[in-house]
C-alpha cells in the first residue's frame, strides 16, 4: 500500500442477513483492488461481524427471504472502507442507538461473540454518535508492520475522526 496515499470506499444495504456476505464479497473485492490481500481474512471477519450487529440492532429479522415488494421501508445500514497511514478503518452505521456491547459467553453459545471477536482481532474499536443519527460502529487493522497497536484500549470508544468520546 503507498503511504502516501488514501482510498475510500462506500455502501449501502437493506438491514437483512443477506447483507453480510454482500459486505464480505464487497470487503474482498476492494482489498484485492488496494493490493491488501494478506488483511483479506481478518477484514472480512471484521466487517461480517460489524455487519451482522447493525442488521441485529435495525433490520429484518424475518427467517424467510423477502419478497422485493417486501423491501421497501426496510431500514438502511452503511459500511465504510477507508485505508491510509498504513491502517485499515472499517466503519459500520445503522440507526439504533444502542452502544455496542461486549459479552461474556457460554462455551455452547450459538451467538453473542462480535465484539469479542472485533476486540480480539482490531488493533483499535470504538464507536460514536454521527450528527446525523444513528451510531457508527468502527475498528482498524494495521496494514503493515510500522504501524504501532499497543494503544487499542486508549482509543475504545473514541470517534477516529475527531478524536470525541463517544458511548455518551
Amino acid at each position: 500500500m503507498d503511504r502516501g496515499r488514501a482510498w475510500t470506499r462506500m455502501a449501502r444495504y437493506a438491514a437483512i442477513s443477506t447483507a453480510v456476505g454482500c459486505a464480505r464479497r464487497e470487503v474482498a473485492h476492494t482489498l484485492r483492488e488496494w493490493d491488501l490481500p494478506g488483511l483479506l481474512d481478518a477484514a472480512e471477519l471484521l466487517a461480517s461481524e460489524l455487519v451482522t450487529n447493525a442488521v441485529t440492532a435495525t433490520g429484518d429479522d424475518t427467517d424467510r427471504p423477502l419478497r422485493y415488494t417486501e423491501l421497501r421501508g426496510l431500514a438502511l445500514i452503511g459500511m465504510e472502507l477507508r485505508a491510509e497511514d498504513g491502517v485499515l478503518h472499517i466503519y459500520v452505521w445503522d440507526r439504533a442507538m444502542a452502544p455496542p456491547v461486549r459479552k461474556e459467553v457460554g462455551f455452547d453459545a450459538e451467538d453473542g461473540r462480535g465484539i469479542l471477536l472485533v476486540d480480539m482481532i482490531s488493533s483499535h474499536w470504538g464507536h460514536y454518535y454521527p450528527e446525523f443519527g444513528g451510531k457508527v460502529v468502527w475498528c482498524e487493522v494495521a496494514t503493515d508492520t510500522d504501524t504501532d497497536t499497543d494503544a487499542a484500549d486508549e482509543t475504545r470508544d473514541a470517534d477516529p475522526a475527531d478524536g470525541t468520546r463517544g458511548g455518551g
